[in-house]
């Protein structure tokens, strides 16, 4: 109750909004080179404020705490934000704190003279949103940049390019092998360079540090073994399917390059 009371997103200044999604990140474990970039983290901002804004920077904080710990009604693989710390991902550990939110809140209801902005929070549905203008940055940002990042793009890009009819619904499946190709690809690239690191440990004199980063290395290949064994059997095939239709996304990104476009989504005047 104390969370809800407090200053709701929608008014939250850019700074508090960092240091809130620093926490996030830091919480579920994301490392340095996955941290969102700026414009990734434009849309985190947007999102959250057009969706999430009747929520405080507290909920939001107390939903990621509860998640992590399994308090909530994810599995606890869905708290899992695989380094992709995407809208997708945040609305999943919102929803789901909401949901939990609204049972607590008739449970003390009665100890609290309510108010309509406390309702509001807890009932707001999720509001549609328009990811054109958003895509349109993001293609502005691949003219100059490239392609780095775009397994960051949220799948809300690829659904909204399937209802403007620019792309096919089923587009991402035959787009599934090749992403599950690609991601393989990228385990077995990174366990060989952790195996030359194990290699280089073997000459190096067997202090304490020396034999917790050769275990620590070896725990790493033990993972990406598990992760390629779980790409190959279909058993990742969730995660899979927003890859490739990330992956959509980038293809079309190309495409448009290529045809020298110089806009995918022209904002209106």
């Amino acid at each position: 109750m104390e969370a809800i009371k407090e200053e709701k997103i929608i008014k939250e200044s850019i700074h508090n909004l960092n240091e809130l999604f620093k926490y996030c990140f830091l919480l579920v474990g994301l490392r340095e080179k996955s941290l969102p970039n700026e414009l990734e983290t434009l849309f985190l901002h947007e999102f959250i404020k057009e969706n999430y804004g009747g929520h405080s920077i507290s909920e939001v904080r107390l939903a990621f705490n509860m998640a992590v710990k399994g308090e909530l009604d994810l599995p606890i693989e869905d708290v899992r934000c695989y380094e992709n710390f995407s809208v997708l991902y945040l609305s999943s550990i919102i929803n789901s704190f909401r949901r939990w939110a609204r049972d607590e809140y008739r449970q003390i209801e009665k100890h609290i003279p309510p108010s309509e902005s406390d309702l509001k929070c807890l009932e707001a549905p999720l509001q549609e949103i328009h990811w054109g203008s958003l895509i349109e940055k993001s293609y502005q940002h691949f003219l100059s940049f490239g392609e780095k990042g775009w397994r960051t793009f949220p799948v809300g890009f690829y659904d909204q390019l399937v209802t403007d009819d620019i792309m096919d619904a089923q587009l991402f499946r035959k787009a599934m092998p090749i992403v599950r190709k690609k991601l393989i690809g990228e385990l077995q690239k990174d366990k060989a360079v952790l195996q030359m690191r194990r290699f280089d440990a073997d000459d190096v004199e067997k202090s304490e540090r020396a034999k917790y980063h050769k275990s620590a290395t070896e725990l790493k290949i033990q993972e990406i073994d598990k992760a390629t064994g779980e790409y190959s059997s279909g058993e990742k095939d969730v995660e899979l399917e927003i890859c490739a239709k990330q992956y959509c996304v980038l293809q079309f990104f190309k495409n448009s390059k290529e045809n020298m476009k110089q806009h995918v989504y022209v904002p209106a005047e």
